[in-house]
């Protein structure tokens, strides 16, 4: 579905729509004019789950997207998943994750956020308080990245799932971060795979994390 193309259907859509709590937009090649479906989201106020994973948004797209998602008050998940956001639509996003206090999912895979994605949304995470589970893998945050999510895991005191995989964090780094994940104690699920993790670290990181029932290293 081209967004241009839809644009003239979505006050109809809206007023069908409006008292929904989960809407599925993945796969629909949205890319940046995103923003046309923004009178839409702004009449969901009780939307709890948003999919728009897939539609190569684009950094201009989230730019678009981003004043609408505080409309949403009640926005509990959020998937995002594949759409190239970088670290320009990361920059966007975490401008207004603030609002969104009842967000318990986010979910960022294969999004392009490199050093300064992660570094512009780390503050920003810190705000959701609620959150459960968040997806960063095939970001290639690196080291940088890897030091600045650090500096937030502490307050995310009841996440159950996080994925890190494939980021090229580096073993030196995920051993700084190795305490912090310990300190989670509500963590069932870590991916940590393809992030030039030594075979020393890996035992280590078995040695102190046996509370997570799922923890992937390769």
């Amino acid at each position: 579905m081209d967004a241009r193309v839809a644009s003239p259907l979505i006050p109809a859509i809206c007023s069908l729509l409006k008292g929904i709590q989960r809407l599925n937009l993945n796969g629909n090649k949205l890319g940046e004019h995103v923003n046309v479906f923004g009178p839409a989201f702004r009449q969901f106020k009780n939307l709890e789950q948003l999919y728009l994973r897939y539609n190569n948004i684009g950094p201009t797209g989230m730019k678009n997207l981003a004043p609408s998602l505080p409309k949403m008050s009640g926005l509990q998940s959020l998937y995002l998943r594949s759409n190239n956001i970088g670290p320009t639509g990361a920059v966007a996003l975490a401008g207004v994750l603030k609002h969104l206090k009842l967000l318990d999912t986010l979910e960022l895979r294969a999004n392009k956020l490199g050093r300064k994605g992660m570094e512009a949304l780390a503050p920003a995470l810190r705000n959701l308080k609620l959150l459960q589970e968040l997806y960063l893998d095939r970001n290639g945050i690196g080291p940088h990245g890897g030091i600045a999510l650090m500096q937030v895991l502490r307050y995310l005191t009841k996440l159950h799932v996080l994925y890190l995989d494939r980021n090229d964090i580096g073993n030196k780094v995920i051993g700084k971060l190795k305490p912090h994940f310990e300190k989670l104690r509500k963590l069932r699920t870590l991916h940590l795979g393809h992030n030039g993790i030594d075979m020393d670290m890996k035992e280590r990181l078995r040695g102190v994390l046996g509370f997570i029932n799922s923890l992937t290293l390769v």
